[in-house]
C-alpha cells in the first residue's frame, strides 16, 4: 500500500498577490508604489515616469524601474528576483495588459513570418502557445517569495442577448481586467478602482484572506489599509503552486501512457463512418469528462459522451490531434462550457470491448457542428452557394445495405 499523499495544512508566509484593475488615471500606479520595502517595477506603459520625486516617508516607497514590454524580459526579471531573495520586498507589473498584448502581437508576427504573409491569421496552436506561456508567468508570479501587485487596465464585460425582434446582439454587463481570462484566478485579490468625489475607491471582487467583505469599498486606499491584517498573521511555508507544463508532463508519462496501454488491450471494432446529433454530457472516466488535456505532442485531447435521447446508452465521442486542438481553442479552454450543447459529430464508430467490461461505442471525432461554428470549417468554393441541409445519419465504410440498417438501428 502506498503511503498517505496528504500533509498537515501550513500558513503560508504572508505575502500578498493582488491584482487591481481600473480605467486610465485612477490610480491603479499609485496604489501599487504604496507597498512596502524597496519595490522592483516592470513598467510596460511608462506609468511611473512622475513618481520618483514623491517617496518619502510620506508618499511613496523607494522603487526601482525596468521600462519593457518584452515577455521575455520580464521572465528574466523573475529568475532574478528568485536568485536574489531579499533584494525587493514587492514586485509591481504595471500593468499585465501590455504583456498580454505583446504575446499576442509576437505569435501574429511569428505567424505572417512562418506563412510568408504579413496577414496571416493567427491559428489555434499559435493561442495555445500564448496561453501557454502566460499560464507559465502568472504561475511564476504566484511562487515568488515576495509581495506582488499586478495592475491591469479596464474593459467591459458582455454577453450576447436576444432582443424583442429576436436579434441578437452584446450587451454590457459590468466590468474586468482587460487580460487573458483566467488572470483573476491566480491571485488571493481582486480589485477594481473608481473614481469618486473624494477621490478613488476600491472595490473588493475577491479576498481569499478574509480580510475584507465581498464588495467592500474603501476610500482611497493604501497598501497598507487593504493589507496590514492580512500580514499579520503567522506563516512560515513557501507557496508552491504547480505549473500546467509541469503537471501536463507528469500525466503524459504516467496517466495518458497508461490510458494508451489500456486502448492496446481493447478490441476495437470498426463499424462505419457516422453522423449523430445531439446533446453534449460529462461523463465519469478519462475519455469522457470534457476535462482538456495536453498531450505530448502539445496538442489537447477532450471527449464527452453524447445523449441522443429516448434513454438510449451514450457513445463516448473524443476528439485529439488537430480536432481536440482546435475545439479547445474554440471555448477558449473552457471545455466544461460544452456541456448541454447541442451538436452534431461525425467521425469512425468502433466497438469497444475492454478486458473484464462491458462493450460500448467510441466515436473517433473528425466534424462537429454546434449552432454557432464548424470543426473544422467547411471548405466552400468560391463559385458555389452553400445550400442548407439537415444533418444526416448516414453510414459508410464499405458495409453492405443490411450491415447499414443493422448499424443504424443501433440503440446508443
Amino acid at each position: 500500500m502506498s503511503g498517505n499523499p496528504f500533509r498537515p495544512a501550513e500558513q503560508v508566509a504572508p505575502r500578498v498577490k493582488t491584482l487591481v484593475y481600473g480605467a486610465s488615471g485612477v490610480g491603479k500606479t499609485y496604489l501599487a508604489l504604496t507597498a512596502p520595502g524597496r519595490v522592483a517595477v516592470i513598467d510596460t506603459e511608462g506609468g511611473t515616469a512622475f513618481y520618483a520625486n514623491r517617496v518619502g516617508p510620506k508618499g511613496l516607497s523607494a522603487f526601482d524601474v525596468l521600462p519593457t514590454k518584452t515577455f521575455a524580459q520580464v521572465e528574466a526579471a523573475l529568475v532574478y528576483l528568485r536568485a536574489n531573495p531579499g533584494q525587493y520586498e514587492t514586485l509591481v507589473i504595471d500593468p499585465v495588459t501590455v504583456l498580454y498584448e505583446t504575446l499576442q502581437d509576437a505569435a501574429q508576427d511569428r505567424r505572417a513570418e512562418v506563412r510568408r504573409n504579413t496577414e496571416a491569421d493567427l491559428e489555434m496552436l499559435d493561442w495555445q502557445r500564448i496561453k501557454r506561456a502566460y499560464k507559465r508567468l502568472m504561475t511564476d508570479l504566484v511562487n515568488l517569495p515576495m509581495h506582488v501587485v499586478v495592475t491591469a487596465r479596464e474593459s467591459d464585460l458582455t454577453e450576447e442577448r436576444t432582443t424583442g425582434s429576436g436579434r441578437k446582439e452584446r450587451v454590457k454587463i459590468g466590468h474586468k481586467p482587460d487580460a487573458e481570462k483566467s488572470t483573476p484566478y491566480y491571485f488571493d485579490t481582486l480589485l477594481r478602482l473608481v473614481p469618486v468625489a473624494k477621490g478613488r475607491e476600491a472595490i473588493v471582487e475577491k479576498d481569499r484572506t478574509g480580510t475584507h467583505e465581498l464588495n467592500a469599498r474603501l476610500l482611497n486606499p493604501s497598501f497598507a489599509a487593504l493589507f496590514d491584517k492580512a500580514l499579520a498573521s503567522e506563516g512560515t511555508a513557501a507557496r508552491a503552486v504547480q505549473s500546467d507544463a509541469e503537471a501536463a508532463r507528469i500525466d503524459a508519462a504516467t496517466t495518458m501512457s497508461s490510458e494508451e496501454m489500456r486502448d492496446r488491450d481493447e478490441t476495437l471494432t470498426p463499424l462505419g463512418h457516422i453522423t449523430r446529433s445531439g446533446v453534449i454530457a460529462k461523463g465519469e472516466g478519462l475519455r469522457s469528462d470534457l476535462m482538456g488535456r495536453l498531450q505530448p505532442d502539445g496538442g489537447y485531447a477532450v471527449g464527452f459522451l453524447l445523449e441522443v435521447g429516448d434513454g438510449k446508452p451514450r457513445p463516448q465521442v473524443v476528439a485529439s490531434g488537430a480536432i481536440g486542438a482546435a475545439l479547445y481553442a474554440a471555448v477558449d479552454g473552457d471545455t466544461l462550457s460544452l456541456s448541454g450543447m447541442q451538436v452534431t459529430v461525425e467521425g469512425d464508430l468502433f466497438e469497444v470491448q475492454p478486458a473484464g467490461r462491458r462493450k460500448f461505442w467510441r466515436l473517433a471525432l473528425d466534424r462537429i457542428t454546434s449552432p454557432d461554428w464548424t470543426i473544422p470549417a467547411p471548405e466552400v468554393p468560391t463559385d458555389a452557394t452553400p445550400e442548407a441541409s439537415e444533418p444526416s445519419q448516414a453510414v459508410s465504410g464499405g458495409l453492405d445495405a443490411a450491415e447499414e440498417a443493422e448499424l443504424l438501428a443501433l440503440e446508443f
